[in-house]
Formats: C-alpha cells, structure tokens, sequence
C-alpha cells in the first residue's frame, strides 16, 4: 500500500463514528472477542456486530476506491 493510500485509509478511519473506531480498535488491533468487546463498551454482541460490519463496509469503500 503506497502513501496515498495509507493516507486514504487512515482519513476514511477518521470518518468512522465514534463507536466504529472503537469497535476497530479493539476487535482488530486489541484482538478482542466479540464478548470482550462487548464488555469494554457496555454494548450487546449484536451492536458490535453491526458496528464492526458497518466501519468494514466504510473502509472496505475506501480500499475499492483506491484501485
């Protein structure tokens, strides 16, 4: 991945609510469980789900875009 991208990428992270980046952080850098990210952010299984899917679909955009 060139700079452009990498910049890309990370100003399309920026863009993420809130929560997503949250949600990102922990589950894929923190390699948290769904439960444990659950737990950390006093949500249920379910809205993890969805805001993990939802931050994926976002920068999964951006990486397309840059193709």
């Amino acid at each position: 991945m060139d700079r452009l991208a990498t910049a890309e990428l990370l100003s399309e992270f920026e863009r993420l609510t809130d929560d997503q980046r949250a949600v990102i952080a922990l589950r894929i850098i923190g390699n948290l469980t769904l439960a444990e990210t659950a737990k950390v952010l006093g949500r249920r299984i379910g809205a993890i789900k969805a805001l993990q899917r939802r931050a994926i679909l976002a920068l999964q955009a951006a990486l397309d875009y840059l193709e």
